[in-house]
């Protein structure tokens, strides 16, 4: 037969646990934080430099591919001249 378990009539016990260990931040290293209000401050300084504009990467883009068809139409074309051969006198 199964052990009986007897009725305890002895309030429950708390054990109380360790509280978590602490991360100490290693010296020279500076530990992020989250602000507690992240919204942006209207007044705030921006301090975006016009690099990081993402225009400015969309005009460069554009500008670099229309000198690339400019230049393989330009390229292509046929000016009825012989281009076989490269004449050139140098001089010292």
């Amino acid at each position: 037969a199964p052990p009986s378990v007897a009725a305890s009539t002895a309030p429950p016990r708390t054990v109380a646990s360790a509280p978590p260990p602490r991360r100490e931040t290693p010296p020279g290293i500076v530990a992020a934080t989250t602000p507690s209000n992240p919204r942006r401050d209207p007044d705030a300084k921006d301090d975006d430099h016009w690099y990081e504009k993402w225009w400015v990467w969309t005009v460069i883009g554009v500008a670099v591919a229309g000198g690339a068809v400019a230049g393989g139409y330009l390229l292509s074309q046929d000016d009825g001249a012989n281009n076989d051969s490269f004449n050139a006198e140098v001089r010292w």
